[in-house]
C-alpha cells in the first residue's frame, strides 16, 4: 500500500539514505498521497455524484505518487517534474516553502 511505502521512504529520508533530491521527491509523494485519500474525493464517490471523474483524480495523484517513487528507486533526477508537482499540488501555499 502506498501509505505504508511512504513511511519506509520517510524512515530513510531521516537515515539520511536518499539525496537532496530524493528526499524533496519524498515529500512531494507525501502530498500527493494526501490528495488521492482526500475526504472530499471519497465523499463525491460515495455519493455517486461525479463519480468517474473523482476516480481519474484519484488515481491520477496515485500515478504522480509512483511516479515519485520510481525516480528514486532507479536514482533518477527530473526536477522539472518535482517542481511541476510542486506548485501544480501547492496545498498549503499560505506557508512559505513547505518543504524546508
Amino acid at each position: 500500500r502506498a501509505d505504508e511505502l511512504l513511511k519506509i521512504y520517510l524512515k530513510h529520508s531521516q537515515e539520511g539514505k536518499f539525496s537532496d533530491f530524493q528526499i524533496r521527491a519524498v515529500k512531494q509523494m507525501g502530498a500527493e498521497l494526501i490528495r488521492a485519500q482526500s475526504s472530499d474525493l471519497t465523499f463525491v464517490i460515495m455519493a455517486g455524484a461525479f463519480e468517474e471523474d473523482m476516480r481519474r483524480e484519484i488515481l491520477k495523484y496515485l500515478d504522480y505518487f509512483y511516479r515519485l517513487k520510481s525516480l528514486i528507486d532507479n536514482d533518477k533526477e527530473d526536477e522539472d517534474f518535482l517542481t511541476f508537482r510542486k506548485y501544480e499540488n501547492d496545498m498549503f501555499p499560505e506557508i512559505e516553502d513547505y518543504y524546508n
